[in-house]
């Protein structure tokens, strides 16, 4: 890579600043794009969470500021997109990181529901000494859940979405929905890919790797509960991988050294409830693989 990211590696960062909120989370939407239920739950749950997080919507539609604002969310302007119309996640980021004061931002798709596990896994990484210095990545599996099947339900609170989560399946490594860093990650040097796009979230990985950014797996203690419903508009475009040849930074897919399962830690939950994190004493021998280098 042709670019300084290494500056990054011995810096320390305020991972537990007082009187700071633990994160801000953001998204972004098309009301056009899924049933009004699923955004309606995303915006609940996430306002329910914790007064801890700042909820933030990129969007320049008046309807989604005005339902944003409605459940104490705080909305930006999109300022940057590519793929006909679509946002850059890496300037969603900047600007996150710029206009909000938190420990972490993160990036999460908004048919994405949380549970319980979120909060106190955010806690226990920023509350970790092994994450005192560098950039960090927390990933996660998603678990999709058709709502159109369970007759589209209301979804208030966190708690609410561990019952949901029990109606679906964990989905395989491949696939990342939401993503927290800290201010140290390296953003500036981000192509310009855009969200719900294939590929960003196995090259973001697969980036975090390569400037040694340390990568935590959340799957174990956070149920993010993707949100399926009759009527989704599926758009299959090749733009990220159009950008990312542009870039020369084109992989061979499948993307083995992008997947969740190639995080360097890995949460769990023990006997008595409390979230630990581990660093894994192996990596998977696909995370390795010879097809997934970037030239």
């Amino acid at each position: 890579m042709d670019f300084d990211y290494r500056k990054y590696e011995n810096m320390s960062w305020n991972r537990q600043e007082v009187n700071t909120p633990l994160a801000t989370l953001f998204t972004t939407w098309n009301p056009a794009m899924q049933r009004p239920i699923v955004y309606s739950n995303t915006m609940r749950t996430w306002a329910s969470m914790s007064a801890r997080i700042n909820n933030v919507v990129f969007t320049n539609d008046s309807k989604v500021s005005i339902a944003a604002k409605r459940h104490g969310w705080k909305n930006y302007s999109i300022s940057n997109t590519a793929c006909f119309g679509t946002p850059v996640l890496r300037t969603m980021f900047q600007e996150a990181i710029r206009k909000e004061r938190s420990i972490l931002y993160g990036y999460s798709n908004a048919d994405i529901l949380f549970n319980d596990g979120l909060i106190p896994t955010l806690e226990a990484i920023t509350g970790s000494e092994e994450f005192d210095k560098g950039p960090i990545l927390v990933v996660g599996k998603r678990i999709d859940v058709n709502i159109s099947k369970l007759h589209e339900p209301v979804v208030r609170t966190p708690r609410e979405v561990n019952k949901l989560a029990k109606h679906g399946a964990l989905s395989w490594g491949f696939a990342g929905d939401y993503f927290f860093t800290n201010d140290l990650f390296p953003w500036e040097f981000i192509p310009d890919l855009v969200v719900g796009r294939p590929l960003v979230d196995n090259w973001l990985i697969w980036y975090a790797r390569k400037v040694g950014a340390k990568i935590i797996d959340a799957s174990a203690s956070v149920l993010a509960v993707h949100q399926l419903a009759n009527g989704l508009k599926r758009i299959k475009t090749l733009c990220n991988k159009a950008e990312a040849w542009k870039r020369h930074l084109l992989p061979n897919l499948p993307i083995y050294q992008g997947l969740i399962e190639c995080a360097d830690y890995e949460t769990r939950i023990d006997p008595q409830g409390q979230i630990l994190i581990y660093k894994k004493m192996f990596q998977y021998e696909l995370c390795k693989h010879s097809e997934a280098k970037f030239h």
